[in-house]
């Protein structure tokens, strides 16, 4: 099965294998999933907000990304990781000309495909963006520490049914390996992230904040 372009898709979501290949480097390393997730979510906004085409949209320069994100990433560092972006094919250079534009390419995956214990829940920028706010929040990153990223994924799906008042489990079923006390922390940084993807034009967060509108 392929996607059109000669890419074999591996899921019937239509992920390419390069796409697993962004995904599971943009889950083991949470400054880079951080920084994608900024220029998702606020690339999104600011092309939806241009005056020009969406099309003809020049992106996001890195100082723009800089000035957005939560983390304090060197202005060095910032331009050595946005090129690995580039390079595993996270994000696409919109504009050439100089300070370059970036666009975040959106991700979306059965979780049983990526190459880590996450579980069979979707991973898409929900999910990433919780991985990112490791970098800047300490509660997350305790919890990577201590649980499986399955175990965080769970505690993501409990929230989505909560929100969509459909959960008919509690927290100690759908996550019996954490503490109450690691969960209750999360879980304020989970409403945040899923407050950053409703603001992206092209998420419904009245289903899960990951669907993208057809």
């Amino acid at each position: 099965m392929e996607d059109g372009l000669g890419n074999e898709r591996v899921d019937l979501l239509g992920t390419t294998a390069d796409d697993l290949v962004a995904i599971g480097r943009l889950l083991e390393s949470p400054r880079l999933a951080h920084i994608w997730f900024t220029l998702f979510v606020e690339g999104g906004i600011e092309r939806e907000n241009s005056d020009s085409n969406p099309f003809l949209w020049d992106g996001l320069t890195v100082k723009e990304i800089q000035e957005s994100t939560d983390a304090d990433i060197p202005e060095s560092t910032l331009y050595e990781d946005i090129d690995e972006l580039v390079d595993i094919g996270a994000i696409r250079v919109k504009s050439d000309i100089q300070p370059r534009g970036y666009e975040a390419k959106f991700f979306q995956a059965d979780g049983d495909s990526i190459d880590r214990t996450v579980g069979g829940g979707l991973i898409g920028p929900g999910y990433i963006g919780l991985v990112g706010k490791s970098e800047v929040n300490d509660s997350v990153a305790q919890f990577l520490d201590k649980y499986r990223y399955e175990d965080l994924n769970n505690v993501l799906q409990m929230l989505r049914a909560d929100m969509r008042g459909v959960l008919d489990r509690s927290v100690q079923e759908m996550v019996p390996e954490a503490d109450d006390a690691d969960i209750e922390a999360v879980l304020p940084v989970l409403e945040d992230v899923f407050s950053d993807v409703s603001r992206h034009p092209l998420v419904d967060s009245k289903y899960f904040p990951d669907e993208v509108r057809g």
